[in-house]
């Protein structure tokens, strides 16, 4: 820790030139501490041996300490008021930097040793619902590498009804973000990445500037990597291969709308097949000119597996069903009325056979 207080309860900033002969205290368990003074990390303070502390139990890195000084020292030149380990005992939490900007408060997380996704989700939780923004900043270990990790995806901040995943170097002393996430045909993900110069952290340019163009899907393709994968199947292909069985349906009969590949369908668990037959189904369970509307489709949606992404809205859930919505009205099973409300048309089409779907 970087802030301990003294006998005065006065707080200090860990410095190589204090007094060691005085006594310094855990602000959050109240436990003495000792200052660490070495060649190779920054002066810090450091619970002794077999103390335990909650709030402290992580340990602290070179890159940890490093990072959230120079994080501090940058929110402070730009004229923010901040505190470093600032203990909200309502929480029993204690953010690596608390900001202040204007009437809001926001806690900024620099995590840079691994913590469980659990820790994550109640951490934030816990932050939002005492009217705390948080910001998580991840450090080299969580760099993004054009594939987004569960513990990536938990550690998104919601922004201007974006989710952004921010990443700071030490060594560059440089904060990039990555926003408007994209899975693409061939499963690769897109994104839009970003260095942030701005004065107000809080505002950034969230341009959308990936390629959102349909790409036609190659039908034979995307059959015979099906066909790959179901090889060896898993739990989730097994149940998906279960549907097809208790429906009638094979792989070759099945609606050729499933090979699409949707842009944020990244944030759902379930296999990618079953979630959209599922759907299609649902639809048919409709009479013919029945109105979907927004809250039917939220209603549905609760059914689905979402990864853990604490920040994520009730609107951005909905996204990629509204994108698998697209495909269905380009294929004439819906008809858009309005920019809420679609109405069931006709079944999806199914096959006999592969060349026919192709």
């Amino acid at each position: 820790m970087l802030i301990a207080t003294n006998e005065k309860n006065n707080q200090i900033l860990a410095d190589k030139e204090l007094n060691k002969s005085e006594i310094y205290y855990c602000p959050s368990c109240q436990s003495p501490v000792h200052l660490k003074v070495g060649t190779v990390m920054r002066a810090h303070f450091a619970h002794y041996q077999k103390e335990a502390c909650d709030v402290f139990s992580e340990g602290e890195t070179e890159e940890h300490i490093m990072g959230k000084q120079q994080l501090f020292d940058w929110l402070v030149n730009l004229g923010y008021e901040v505190e470093m380990e600032a203990y909200l005992p309502q929480l029993m939490q204690r953010p690596d930097l608390l900001m202040k900007w204007g009437k809001k408060k926001i806690a900024i997380e620099f995590q840079c040793s691994s913590i469980s996704i659990e820790k994550v989700k109640e951490r934030t939780e816990g932050y939002l619902t005492n009217g705390y923004k948080v910001i998580w900043v991840l450090g080299e270990q969580y760099a993004y590498k054009r594939k987004q990790t569960a513990f990536q995806k938990a550690c998104l901040t919601n922004i201007q009804d974006q989710l952004v995943l921010f990443h700071y170097s030490v060594s560059k002393k440089q904060l990039e973000y990555h926003y408007d996430f994209q899975l693409k045909q061939n499963q690769k993900m897109l994104e839009v990445k970003g260095t942030l110069k701005t004065k107000n952290p809080l505002k950034l340019n969230l341009k959308k500037k990936s390629n959102r163009s349909n790409v036609e899907v190659n039908i034979e393709m995307e059959h015979q990597k099906l066909q790959r994968h179901l090889q060896y199947p898993s739990a989730s292909t097994q149940a998906f291969l279960k549907t097809l069985y208790e429906n009638k349906e094979t792989i070759i009969s099945m609606p050729k709308e499933l090979y699409e590949t949707l842009p944020t369908e990244w944030m759902i668990q379930n296999y990618s097949y079953e979630w959209k037959l599922q759907f299609i189904q649902w639809l048919e369970d409709q009479r013919s000119n029945t109105v979907i509307t927004s809250k039917k489709l939220h209603r549905w949606a609760e059914e689905l597996n979402y990864y853990e992404v604490p920040q994520m809205s009730k609107n951005q859930k909905l996204q990629p069903i509204l994108e698998f919505i697209y495909v269905l009205v380009q294929s004439n099973v819906l008809k858009q009325i309005r920019f809420d409300k679609w109405v069931f048309v006709q079944p999806a089409k199914r096959y006999k056979y592969l060349e026919e779907k192709m």
